[in-house]
């Protein structure tokens, strides 16, 4: 199992209210259909929390997605779907400014009040 992960940041003349009614009721059911696709969460952004004894990091997002999929080459397949990448493509250029697309390896640290991680968190 492979998690990607997408920073996103609105396009100017969007609202962060008007971004996350776009991206939750026109992209996800989009997103949803990509072929392979296994999980799809959206992180929506909130308050900030910040440290009085480290720097804050300036990053200006709305929202953070993750994708889950078996294998690595199903995200670029699902991607290329001939039916719905264009629809997509055409709606992210719509609605985002920047993305940051990353592949990662999630490390179960704590799962407190819970039984051992499923196998399947665990490549």
């Amino acid at each position: 199992m492979i998690k990607t992960i997408g920073l996103l940041a609105r396009k100017s003349g969007w609202t962060h209210a008007q971004f996350m009614k776009h991206w939750i009721e026109t992209h996800a059911p989009l997103a949803l259909a990509v072929p392979g696709l296994r999980r799809y969460v959206q992180n929506h952004i909130g308050d900030e929390r910040t440290r009085a004894d480290i720097p804050a990091l300036t990053l200006d997002i709305d929202g953070i997605a993750e994708l889950w999929f078996d294998r690595p080459e199903q995200f670029i397949a699902g991607r290329a779907d001939p039916d719905l990448s264009p629809k997509l493509d055409a709606l992210e250029q719509k609605l985002f400014a920047s993305v940051f697309y990353r592949e990662v390896d999630e490390t179960i640290a704590v799962l407190p009040n819970r039984a051992p991680a499923p196998e399947f968190y665990y490549r």
